[in-house]
C-alpha cells in the first residue's frame, strides 16, 4: 500500500479507486492502517504489512501437450450438464450446476 496527497494506491493489484481503500484500528501496529478491498480475497494486506514479491530469475518450465485433455468418458446426465453448461457459457447466461 503506498498513500500521498491523501490518496492511496495498491501495490498489489494497482487499484487507485479512492472508493476500494478502507481504514481501520490495527492491532498489529496500534494505528490507523488502510487495506485496498479491490484484492481482499488474496488476503487482507494493510499499510503496515509486508508485501514480498519474487525478483529472482524467471522459473523456466514446458507445459506438456494436451495439458486440459480428458479421455474419459461422460454418462449421460454428466453429458446433458456438460452441453447445458457449454451453451450457457456461450450464451453469457447464469446457470448453476449442482453435482458432486
Amino acid at each position: 500500500m503506498q498513500s500521498g496527497n491523501g490518496s492511496y494506491n495498491c501495490v498489489r493489484c494497482g487499484n487507485k479507486d479512492q472508493t476500494l481503500f478502507y481504514t481501520f484500528p490495527c492491532k498489529i501496529c496500534k494505528q490507523d492502517c488502510t487495506y485496498c478491498r479491490s484484492c481482499v480475497m488474496m488476503g487482507r494486506v494493510s499499510e503496515c504489512a509486508k508485501l514480498y514479491r519474487w525478483t529472482g530469475p524467471c522459473v523456466q518450465f514446458t507445459i506438456p501437450d494436451n495439458v486440459m485433455r480428458w479421455a474419459g468418458t461422460l454418462s449421460a446426465g454428466q453429458q446433458n450438464a456438460s452441453d447445458c453448461v457449454v451453451e450457457a457459457v456461450n450464451g453469457k447466461d447464469e446457470f448453476l450446476v449442482w453435482a458432486v
